[in-house]
């Protein structure tokens, strides 16, 4: 009977640990009528902090509410080196709006400014990718009423828009 007991509940028990998974997601808005591009992150506030307490040699924690000097230039730093968004093959210049931090999850906002009318838009986004081999960064790409999703990865790190 006892074997029986086992049989039955282990496969569950195994179901119910805690699987960690490393994903975020970014919605990139195009705003013809502002010439921008307008772009929120959602990272996991712990991933973010690793990523940023690896670059800065010491512990960082996120702070909920608004960004310390020394959080918001770590963050805008980081994101320029792992996160851009090329417009016919030139890199644009990207603003860091601000971050806020809600419990488990931390929301980055960025803007960049286009030059002229885009004609082919790279996005390239490897936030995580060098502490989480396996992370996935979710793109989701609005322009001109249409939606383009794409799941970015460490093989795969970049996708190209045709507007």
């Amino acid at each position: 009977m006892l074997k029986l007991i086992l049989f039955a509940v282990l496969p569950m028990a195994t179901l119910l640990a805690p699987h960690k998974f490393y994903v975020s997601n970014t919605t990139i808005d195009h705003r013809p009528y502002k010439g921008t591009f307008e772009i929120t992150m959602k990272i996991f506030t712990d991933d973010l902090e690793a990523a940023l307490s690896a670059r800065a040699g010491k512990p960082i924690v996120m702070s909920q509410g608004p960004s310390s000097t020394e959080q918001s230039t770590l963050i805008r730093e980081y994101l320029e080196s792992h996160f851009f968004i090329k417009s016919d093959g030139i890199k644009l210049i990207q603003n860091y709006v601000g971050k806020e931090t809600e419990y488990d999850l931390t929301y980055v906002y960025l803007e960049c400014t286009e030059s002229s009318p885009p004609g082919i838009i790279e996005v390239t986004n490897r936030v995580l990718t060098e502490i989480y081999p396996d992370q996935i960064n979710i793109v989701h790409f609005h322009f001109g009423g249409k939606k383009t999703t794409q799941a970015l990865d460490i093989k795969t790190p970049s996708i190209e828009i045709r507007p």
